[in-house]
C-alpha cells in the first residue's frame, strides 16, 4: 500500500476518551474506532501516504512496520469500504 490517503471530505467524527465515533458522508452506520486505531484515524487528518502511516505507527508503539502492516492495512480497508477515507489521486 503506497497510496496516499485521507479522511473523505464530509465525514462526521467525534473523539472522546482515545475513541472515535465517525459516520461516513452517505450516513451509513457510525463507524467506532478504539485503541490504536484513534491513531491510525488521526494520522489521515491531511492526504498521508500509507507507507508514512505504517512508519509513524510503528515508531509510535515501538514496534516494526513488518509487525503492524496486516493490522494496519486490514483497518484501512475497512476504513475505505466504510466510505470514511478515500485515495487522493
Amino acid at each position: 500500500m503506497g497510496e496516499t490517503l485521507r479522511r473523505a471530505p464530509g465525514a462526521l467524527w467525534l473523539s472522546t476518551s482515545g475513541t472515535v465515533v465517525a459516520l461516513s458522508p452517505d450516513g451509513s452506520e457510525p463507524a467506532v474506532i478504539a485503541g490504536s486505531g484513534a491513531s491510525l484515524w488521526a494520522a489521515f487528518e491531511q492526504p498521508t501516504r500509507v507507507d508514512q502511516v505504517l512508519a509513524d505507527l510503528a515508531a509510535r508503539f515501538r514496534v516494526t512496520p513488518e509487525a503492524i502492516r496486516p493490522d494496519v492495512e486490514a483497518a484501512i480497508e475497512a476504513l475505505l469500504k466504510l466510505g470514511l477515507l478515500e485515495e487522493v489521486a
